[in-house]
């Protein structure tokens, strides 16, 4: 019997034209950037008269927008993808028993969109997701903490850790599938819980044994 869906199923699309968007706005704020920092700012300082005040104010008219695009726009999800066992791509039930029964080391690819507009994914675990409540400036609403400890220090700016996932699932085939993921990630479902009486951070220490029937 052939499979009813592929190994990586798409369950989340942003819609085309603000992929499209996006990835436009950030190519065009490194070319503001290097147009005032390697063009007007540099032509400024053979005026002799010029106030460094306005040297400084050139620079920061194309670094604030780029600084600014580059932070609001990092968590921006373009795709995800569910990645399949074999079980699971034979037919609707079967996909419903497994999201029903969903396994922490089952994985997803998230796609994002890098600072020059070029896709970027990242294979994760249902488990390495955690809920981020949005704010202001960062619209975030997953983000994982392995890229911390997997990359080495000098890499860590490489790695996506936030994820802005919208409510529209655009052209995908079973948006319903990630909404299941979604809620057992808020619910903490899929994540290891804590040894009773237990505190985060803090380890109970050892008890000596009693010798002899004294303290």
């Amino acid at each position: 019997t052939m499979p009813v869906y592929p190994a990586r199923l798409l369950v989340y699309h942003a819609g085309t034209g603000r992929t499209v968007f996006i990835g436009c706005m950030k190519v065009t704020t490194i070319f503001l950037a290097a147009f005032f920092g390697l063009i007007v700012a540099p032509a400024q300082l053979s005026a002799p008269d010029l106030p460094i005040w306005r040297f400084a104010s050139t620079i920061a008219t194309g670094i604030i927008p780029l600084v600014f695009v580059t932070v609001s726009t990092a968590p921006f999800v373009t795709y995800i993808h569910l990645r399949l066992p074999q079980y699971a791509r034979m037919s609707k039930d079967m996909l419903t028993r497994y999201l029903r029964t969903l396994p922490k080391t089952g994985e997803v690819d998230i796609t994002t969109i890098t600072l020059i507009g070029r896709p970027r994914v990242q294979r994760l675990q249902f488990g390495d997701l955690l809920p981020k409540q949005p704010k202001l400036l960062n619209v975030a609403n997953f983000e994982t903490k392995k890229i911390d400890e997997s990359r080495p220090w000098w890499a860590i700016g490489q790695g996506q850790r936030q994820y802005a996932v919208g409510q529209a699932k655009g052209k995908s085939r079973e948006g319903w599938a990630w909404d299941v993921v979604a809620d057992a990630i808020r619910a903490g479902k899929l994540r290891d819980a804590p040894a009773a009486g237990a505190k985060a951070g803090v380890v109970k220490p050892a008890v000596a044994p009693v010798v002899g029937g004294k303290k």
